[in-house]
């Protein structure tokens, strides 16, 4: 942890605010790219219940990893996250060039 602390900077003012909900799009008139939602069991930023609104909301499937924090790309166990990722585009590229 000490090691990912010293790369961390400061906070973008504009993500705080789109993330406490001030100037977000509307999600009806969001294009519909395919997406998938993850979430954290141990998240205490983005619980897992917000994170399962965000997939409701956009219509996308949603997974949560229980044993994983907020940063799960840091988290251990990192890879079983990558895999699903990498699993879930491959899944996409499929579907798109079936359609």
């Amino acid at each position: 942890m000490e090691r990912y602390c010293t790369r961390v900077q400061r906070e973008s003012w504009r993500a705080l605010w789109d993330a406490a909900l001030f100037d977000l799009p509307s999600a009806a008139r969001l294009p519909r790219p395919p997406m998938l939602v993850l979430g954290a069991g141990r998240d205490a930023l983005v619980p897992p219940e917000m994170a399962r609104l965000c997939a409701q909301t956009l219509r996308a499937p949603y997974e949560t990893f229980p044993a994983m924090g907020h940063s799960m790309m840091l988290d251990a166990g990192w890879e079983q996250v990558a895999d699903r990722i990498i699993g879930w585009l491959a899944g996409t590229d499929a579907a798109r060039a079936a359609g």
